[in-house]
């Protein structure tokens, strides 16, 4: 007898940003993009986070601004 296993697929339905759409920096300063992913048992939550203007911001692979 085999007994086969296979994981269900479930999509994101949707994204909140739990932080203002709006953050004013000091040069220097640093700012933490809190996100929550719907439905929480969702089997890929990766998010990959850009900038339009590099030169004006950064943002890096955890949310980081």
């Amino acid at each position: 007898m085999t007994l086969e296993v296979t994981e269900q697929y479930v999509p994101v339905s949707s994204i909140t940003l739990l932080t203002d759409k709006n953050v004013t920096l000091s040069v220097g300063g640093t700012h933490t993009i809190i996100k929550e992913i719907y439905p929480a048992n969702a089997t890929n939550k990766n998010v990959t986070y850009e900038t339009n203007n590099s030169s004006v911001a950064t943002v890096d692979e955890n949310g980081q601004v």
